[in-house]
């Protein structure tokens, strides 16, 4: 959710572009049509999509997060595996699909 609003407010500040698809969204205004915003993703999701951003290309959509750190560890006493993790705030950059290719495959 945090990406498609900061998606809509780039495309709204001119620096996505819109798809011409809309959806109805509920406001406190009541119903209305919002146009959904140009695809975007992180490098490492692009990639595992099966693109790969271009070289040389600079991101100029940077996103506040949530990133989730976990890891594992074993109590002592009882030899359980304990998971424990925390969330925190990250700056990411984003790509739209105009600055990846597709990766081909052999």
């Amino acid at each position: 959710m945090i990406i498609l609003m900061e998606s809509v407010k780039l495309m709204e500040e001119g620096k996505l572009q819109g798809t011409g698809k809309f959806i109805e969204v509920e406001t406190q205004d009541g119903k209305k049509q919002l146009e959904i915003p140009e695809t975007i993703h992180t490098y490492a999701k692009w990639k595992e999509l099966g693109y790969q951003v271009r070289r040389g290309e600079k991101s100029e959509i940077k996103i506040q997060v949530w990133k989730y750190r976990g890891k594992t560890q074993t109590d002592e006493e009882s030899g359980e595996t304990i998971e424990t993790g925390k969330c925190f705030m990250k700056v990411a950059s984003f790509f739209t699909m105009a600055q990846v290719d597709a990766i081909a495959t052999a």
